[in-house]
Protein backbone atom coordinates (compact mmCIF):
# COMPACT_ATOMS: atom_id res chain seq x y z
CA UNK A 1 0.00 0.00 0.00
CA UNK A 2 1.61 3.27 -1.03
CA UNK A 3 2.11 5.83 1.74
CA UNK A 4 2.02 9.35 1.87
CA UNK A 5 4.96 11.58 3.04
CA UNK A 6 4.91 13.41 6.47
CA UNK A 7 6.08 16.90 5.98
CA UNK A 8 9.06 16.01 7.86
CA UNK A 9 9.88 13.15 5.36
CA UNK A 10 9.19 15.58 2.57
CA UNK A 11 11.87 18.05 3.69
CA UNK A 12 13.87 15.38 4.26
CA UNK A 13 13.98 14.33 0.55
CA UNK A 14 14.14 17.65 -0.69
CA UNK A 15 17.41 17.97 1.01
CA UNK A 16 18.66 14.82 0.07
CA UNK A 17 17.25 15.49 -3.56
CA UNK A 18 18.97 19.31 -3.50
CA UNK A 19 22.46 17.33 -2.04
CA UNK A 20 22.17 14.93 -4.77
CA UNK A 21 21.88 17.33 -7.41
CA UNK A 22 24.50 19.41 -6.41
CA UNK A 23 27.07 16.39 -6.30
CA UNK A 24 25.42 15.63 -9.97
CA UNK A 25 26.16 19.23 -11.21
CA UNK A 26 29.96 18.90 -10.03
CA UNK A 27 30.24 15.23 -12.05
CA UNK A 28 28.67 14.98 -15.16
CA UNK A 29 28.76 11.33 -14.29
CA UNK A 30 27.87 11.54 -10.54
CA UNK A 31 24.26 10.76 -11.08
CA UNK A 32 24.23 8.01 -8.78
CA UNK A 33 24.10 10.14 -5.48
CA UNK A 34 20.13 10.80 -7.11
CA UNK A 35 19.60 6.91 -8.16
CA UNK A 36 20.38 6.52 -4.19
CA UNK A 37 17.83 9.11 -3.40
CA UNK A 38 15.03 7.70 -5.76
CA UNK A 39 15.65 4.40 -4.61
CA UNK A 40 15.76 5.43 -0.70
CA UNK A 41 12.01 7.66 -1.39
CA UNK A 42 10.46 5.01 -3.60
CA UNK A 43 11.26 2.31 -1.03
CA UNK A 44 9.74 4.92 1.73
CA UNK A 45 6.54 5.86 -0.31
CA UNK A 46 5.97 1.56 -1.68
CA UNK A 47 7.45 0.01 2.04
CA UNK A 48 8.99 -2.70 -0.36
CA UNK A 49 12.27 -3.01 -1.41
CA UNK A 50 12.55 -3.51 -4.80
CA UNK A 51 14.37 -2.44 -7.92
CA UNK A 52 14.04 1.53 -9.18
CA UNK A 53 11.24 0.15 -12.08
CA UNK A 54 9.24 -0.80 -9.05
CA UNK A 55 9.53 2.60 -7.59
CA UNK A 56 7.95 4.05 -10.87
CA UNK A 57 4.30 4.31 -10.29
CA UNK A 58 4.81 5.93 -6.83
CA UNK A 59 7.47 8.36 -7.47
CA UNK A 60 5.32 9.71 -10.91
CA UNK A 61 2.15 9.79 -9.05
CA UNK A 62 4.23 12.05 -5.75
CA UNK A 63 5.43 14.59 -8.68
CA UNK A 64 2.22 15.21 -10.12
CA UNK A 65 1.61 17.13 -7.32
CA UNK A 66 3.85 19.69 -8.23
CA UNK A 67 3.58 21.32 -12.47
CA UNK A 68 6.42 20.82 -13.26
CA UNK A 69 5.69 16.89 -13.91
CA UNK A 70 2.83 17.62 -16.34
CA UNK A 71 1.22 20.49 -16.43
CA UNK A 72 3.83 22.60 -17.82
CA UNK A 73 5.56 19.55 -19.79
CA UNK A 74 1.63 19.60 -21.72
CA UNK A 75 1.79 23.65 -22.40
CA UNK A 76 5.48 23.54 -23.82
CA UNK A 77 6.87 19.79 -24.53
CA UNK A 78 9.45 21.59 -26.96
CA UNK A 79 11.06 22.96 -23.98
CA UNK A 80 10.02 20.43 -20.49
CA UNK A 81 9.87 16.45 -20.55
CA UNK A 82 6.97 14.75 -18.45
CA UNK A 83 8.08 12.97 -15.34
CA UNK A 84 7.04 10.31 -16.53
CA UNK A 85 9.13 10.25 -19.71
CA UNK A 86 11.96 11.32 -17.52
CA UNK A 87 11.30 8.65 -15.23
CA UNK A 88 11.56 6.05 -18.36
CA UNK A 89 14.45 7.97 -19.77
CA UNK A 90 16.46 7.65 -16.33
CA UNK A 91 16.25 4.07 -16.43
CA UNK A 92 17.50 3.20 -20.19
CA UNK A 93 19.98 5.45 -19.70
CA UNK A 94 21.09 4.00 -16.37
CA UNK A 95 21.00 0.60 -17.88
CA UNK A 96 22.71 1.52 -20.98
CA UNK A 97 25.61 3.14 -18.34
CA UNK A 98 25.90 0.20 -16.07
CA UNK A 99 25.89 -2.03 -18.87
CA UNK A 100 27.54 0.23 -21.79
CA UNK A 101 29.34 3.24 -19.82
CA UNK A 102 28.58 5.30 -22.44
CA UNK A 103 25.66 7.17 -21.80
CA UNK A 104 26.25 8.63 -17.94
CA UNK A 105 26.21 12.17 -18.96
CA UNK A 106 22.86 12.14 -20.27
CA UNK A 107 21.49 9.96 -17.32
CA UNK A 108 23.06 12.56 -15.33
CA UNK A 109 20.83 15.38 -16.85
CA UNK A 110 17.52 13.45 -16.89
CA UNK A 111 18.77 12.84 -12.85
CA UNK A 112 19.47 16.26 -12.35
CA UNK A 113 16.12 17.20 -14.24
CA UNK A 114 14.30 14.44 -11.94
CA UNK A 115 15.69 15.99 -8.60
CA UNK A 116 14.22 19.72 -9.73
CA UNK A 117 11.13 18.41 -9.87
CA UNK A 118 10.58 16.54 -7.09
CA UNK A 119 12.60 19.15 -5.01
CA UNK A 120 9.41 21.24 -5.41
CA UNK A 121 6.95 19.34 -3.58
CA UNK A 122 7.88 21.36 -0.23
Amino acid sequence: MARILTDCEAIFFRDQLRTARAAALQDAEGFDQILFCLERLGLQLLGVVGALGAYRSELVRLAAQTPLADEIPRKWPAWHSGFGTLYDELLDARNDAIHQGAFARSLTGYAVQMAVVLRMLS
